[in-house]
């Protein structure tokens, strides 16, 4: 009994699979050859900020006190709280707390600018020489006391620069850090803060205001986060180089809300991708779009 042998392949079929491969990979890798249209942006240095925000009411930065200028009953006040008072304006009178008409009332007039804070009498009290009787608020500068956390207190310093703003009269106003406590109020374990605010039109005592601080300022190269790659634990960005995507590794440094800081791999003035029609490969050529 003879052994059946299987039939010879065509002479040809190698061929025709090589071909038949050539045919379907061409197209591939055509298209791997053509240029990838891309979005690129200039890597520029930029500044950079935090903020800090506490709210709290304005406050006069300080206030005066008007004492008696002598002995007697006081006869007339003038002035009211929350009044309005120049240096000179009268703010009461006194006469002698004695049985006869040979002395004229005594005015007590104003030593400064700004609001009747209090008014520690009532007309016919007796006084005593140097008592108390009038506090004048100054208006010519305003204060607020913020309680910070001990997490923000570090970052702010005594004279760093300050906006505050009352978002329901839509005004702003500028000002400065003029002290900060080194020891914390130890029932809240929150710090006193200090700002003294430049008065302007719209600002006045009570108002509550927002007071915003800028910290960790920087200027650097930033990028946003979403145009970065993540590939083997390492964060890269496709640069241009001779009109390809050259996939190059970056260092990041601090993180400001969508930016982070490029501390290493891209230099100033170089282009980035920002966005391809397609997965981009390293070394892939491509064509910038405007």
């Amino acid at each position: 009994m003879c052994a059946r042998t299987a039939p010879a392949a065509p002479p040809n079929l190698p061929r025709l699979i090589a071909s038949l491969l050539f045919v379907l990979a061409g197209p591939l890798l055509l298209a791997s050859q053509q240029p990838v249209e891309v979005r690129t942006s200039v890597a520029q240095r930029q500044s950079a900020f935090r903020e800090i925000s506490y709210g709290a009411r304005l406050r006069p930065r300080q206030t005066v006190t008007q004492r008696a200028p002598q002995s007697g009953v006081v006869e007339r006040i003038a002035v009211q709280p929350g009044q309005p008072v120049g240096r000179g304006d009268l703010l009461l009178t006194l006469r002698r707390n004695v049985p006869t008409d040979s002395f004229r009332p005594v005015a007590l007039e104003s030593f400064h600018n700004g609001v009747v804070a209090s008014v520690e009498v009532y007309e016919g009290q007796e006084v005593r020489d140097g008592d108390t009787v009038i506090t004048i608020a100054d208006t010519t500068t305003f204060s607020a006391e913020l309680m910070i956390s001990d997490k923000d207190i570090e970052r702010i310093r005594v004279g760093a620069s300050v906006t505050a703003v009352d978002s329901q009269r839509e005004r702003s106003f500028s000002g400065r850090v003029t002290r900060a406590a080194l020891i914390p109020d130890y029932a809240t374990g929150l710090f006193a803060l200090e700002v003294t605010i430049d008065p302007g039109p719209g600002a006045f005592v009570g108002q509550f205001l927002r007071f915003t601080f800028r910290t960790d300022q920087t200027s650097a190269i930033l990028v946003q986060r979403e145009h970065l790659e993540y590939r083997g634990g390492r964060y890269f960005l496709f640069v241009i180089e001779q009109d390809r995507a050259v996939l190059r590794p970056v260092t990041l440094g601090a993180e400001y809300d969508s930016r982070v800081v490029i501390r290493e791999g891209l230099l100033e003035g170089e282009r980035y991708v920002v966005s391809a029609v397609r997965r981009l490969q390293d070394g892939v050529p491509v064509t910038v779009r405007e």
